[in-house]
């Protein structure tokens, strides 16, 4: 086969992803209407990362058509992802007390109890929320009443229960929102002279084919989203989302309940599946959202034996001040 004949298939295998690239960003503009819609927005990053080398080509090549618009959808999939590289959460706090917020999915049939345990341990955190808590992980969980005083579980087979620990009392109650089997807890307490809602939440998964879970998923983010926006405290929600930061309805939960991700300025690394190599062959599903008025002081993802899932360690410092606590 001679050179002309390999670049023109090359330039059709080139084309053919510019098209998937160009129709996905298309296609996900739609994205709280349909379920493929909504899991096209999981890829984002990729899209931006990849589009680079295939418009260069593209240009190099003199197929300008294609490669203009295969750069109009990258630069549109890039507005959400970029703030993850280059920006920051923008609350900043002058005094307050700091808090540490952990998030873990420990995967419901994980055998690694005792070692998943021991790690939660020494995460040495003040709030720990736990997912895919089944009856027989509530009751090896119970072995952390002597680091957390205060516990609220909601366990159930399958992957939506869930137990929330805190070394201070809360005030608080896990809460159905979506649809029944889903429960989102939500709840308040004082830390120092701050006082924090802390939420945690399990957003049911999108299946292939069917809207089901989609709209389970998004009446959770609405229902709280609307919950917390009639609070008067800081909050911050945590959890396995189930979707991505680019996704536009998990934007509008921030947007409703004034919060930002923890991670902004932290880069985009995934936290499902942890047991994919490079963020590039995994997702970023597990979250921090945070009010605007609290301080980020570090945001990091940790491994957690046997989940398939990374934990969510967030450090924060709270405002104390009248004015600045009202959020």
């Amino acid at each position: 086969m001679d050179t002309a004949n390999i670049l023109r298939r090359v330039d059709w295998v080139v084309m053919a992803g510019a098209g998937v690239a160009i129709g996905s960003v298309v296609v996900s503009l739609v994205a709280s209407t349909n379920w493929l819609s909504d899991l096209l927005t999981n890829f984002y990053a990729h899209i931006v990362v990849l589009s680079v080398p295939t418009v260069v080509y593209l240009f190099v090549r003199r197929r300008y058509w294609p490669a203009g618009l295969l750069t109009a959808a990258a630069t549109f999939a890039a507005i959400p992802v970029v703030p993850f590289i280059v920006g920051s959460h923008p609350g900043v706090v002058d005094d307050g007390p700091a808090v540490r917020i952990v998030s873990t999915n420990v995967l419901y049939d994980n055998p690694n109890v005792a070692q998943v345990i021991a790690e939660i341990r020494e995460l040495d955190a003040d709030v720990v929320a736990v997912h895919e808590v089944t009856p027989e992980w509530a009751d090896e969980l119970s072995a952390l009443d002597d680091a957390f005083g205060y516990q609220l579980c909601a366990p159930q087979q399958g992957t939506y229960g869930q137990c929330v620990f805190s070394t201070v009392e809360m005030t608080g109650d896990m809460i159905e929102f979506g649809a029944p089997g889903f429960p989102t807890f939500v709840g308040t307490a004082e830390f120092g002279d701050a006082e924090l809602t802390v939420s945690s939440i399990h957003g049911a998964f999108p299946s292939l084919g069917t809207t089901a879970g989609t709209d389970i998923r998004n009446a959770q983010f609405a229902d709280l989203g609307e919950l917390l926006a009639g609070s008067d405290s800081c909050a911050v929600v945590v959890g396995d989302f189930n979707t991505v930061p680019t996704n536009p309805v998990l934007r509008d939960l921030n947007s409703t309940a004034s919060l930002s991700f923890a991670s902004l300025g932290t880069g985009y690394g995934n936290s499902w599946s942890s047991r994919l190599p490079g963020w590039l062959a995994g997702l970023r599903i597990d979250h921090a959202l945070v009010s605007d008025e609290v301080e980020v002081l570090s945001h990091e993802f940790v491994d957690i034996t046997g989940s398939d899932h990374k934990a969510v360690v967030v450090d924060l410092r709270l405002p104390t001040s009248p004015a600045a606590s009202s959020c």
